[in-house]
Formats: C-alpha cells, structure tokens, sequence
C-alpha cells in the first residue's frame, strides 16, 4: 500500500526548495572481500562525503544523495535526499559481489528521481553515478568453491 503522506510531504519537498539540483548515488560495495580495512575505508569514504555535502550551503540545498548497498544482493540503503537529513548506516562486509545488480538498481534510482524533478517543475543537473569498490569481481570464504578465500 501506498504511503500518501509520505509520497506529499516529498514533492512538497521539491517544489519548496527552489534550487537546481543534481541527484548523487552511492552504490557502494559491501561485499566479503570488503572485510577487514576496505569495508572501515568505506564508511570513512561516506563519512567524509557526508561531511563536505554538509559545510556548503548550496550544496547542502541542491545536491540529494541516495546509496546503495551490493553483497549477494543490491538494495537501497538511504532514499534520495540533502545531506543535512540523509541518514547512512554503517556498512558492513559480506557475501558474493553482485555488482551489475548495484549498478543496474542505482541507475533505475536515478532516472526514476529525474523523472520526479520532471514531473514537479524542478530544474536539475546531469546525475552522478559513484561506485566505492575493491574491484574484486567475486569472493567466496576460505573452502567454499575454488578459489579457497582468495581473489581471482
């Protein structure tokens, strides 16, 4: 069921703020090879992000982040929105690399908000796309398949 309330108070959202805006994805990989130091990177990378999208008033105004998460899976861990309210969570490491699926959902996240900027009257930039990966295509725990924990 849709949530009506929820759906309103976003386009008012929109339409209250006058500025341009540009939609950002993070489609960040939480993948197994990610433990350890990579996955710690990671979050320090977002953290970092966060904090400069905060310390610039247009920026603050026009930029709206969202991010996605890939493991064995992709989801959409944070909806689209300005810094000052976007609510990360700490991302943890496991599983299979399912790349493709992160990719393919953060585009479709991303024409769908151009879309809503669209169908609200909202003048916007060229969306960006920014992938946090350690570029292994794949990995397994030691003594699962072939590759006995190690990178390809």
């Amino acid at each position: 069921m849709m949530n009506y309330n929820a759906m309103l108070s976003g386009l008012r959202d929109l339409v209250d703020n006058p500025t341009p805006r540009v939609p950002v994805l993070l489609c960040l990989d939480t993948s197994g090879s990610m433990m350890g130091a990579p996955i710690h990177e990671l979050n320090l990378g977002v953290q970092q992000y966060m904090a400069e999208m905060k310390s610039d008033d247009l920026t603050r105004c026009s930029a709206e982040t969202a991010v996605v998460s890939f493991d064995d899976s992709a989801d959409c861990v944070a909806d689209f929105d300005t810094a000052d309210r976007l609510q990360v969570p700490e991302m943890e490491a496991g599983g299979m690399t399912c790349m493709g699926e992160g990719l393919s959902l953060g585009l479709y996240l991303l024409e769908k908000r151009k879309a809503q900027y669209k169908a609200t009257g909202v003048d916007y930039y060229q969306p960006i796309l920014v992938v946090m990966s350690d570029g292994h295509p794949q990995w397994r725990p030691k003594g699962v398949g072939g590759n006995n924990g190690a990178h390809p």
